[in-house]
């Protein structure tokens, strides 16, 4: 899951760079010329030009992360479940008692 999710923000990450956008919002602007998000984009290219560079630098960080970050090791707990435990593997072993008290009462 984690290496899925690094290569989705890097792909859209450098998809959502400044430098791309300058070939890339005209066509999309006219793609949705009608809608709200058409008017948007044509009228608020200072800021959508911001938000992809804020995104661009976000997006890259996050799926170099994921992508090259350090690993779980498998005896790390999981944050998003801080009470499940990884099963310990102990084995337990009864004692026998010499006492007659503590042995099962014999069938007749």
């Amino acid at each position: 899951m984690r290496r899925i999710g690094g290569v989705a923000l890097s792909v859209t990450g450098f998809l959502a760079c400044p430098c791309h956008l300058i070939v890339t919002l005209p066509p999309l602007a006219s793609l949705f010329a009608g809608t709200a998000l058409g008017s948007f984009l044509a009228r608020n290219t200072g800021e959508v030009l911001t938000f992809a560079g804020m995104y661009f630098v976000v997006a890259l960080a996050l799926g170099a992360w994921c992508l090259f970050g350090p690993a779980r090791r498998k005896g790390e707990v999981d944050a998003a479940c801080p009470g499940r435990r990884p099963a310990e593997a102990e084995t337990r072993v009864q004692e026998q008692s010499s006492s007659p008290e503590d042995l099962p009462a014999p069938r007749r």
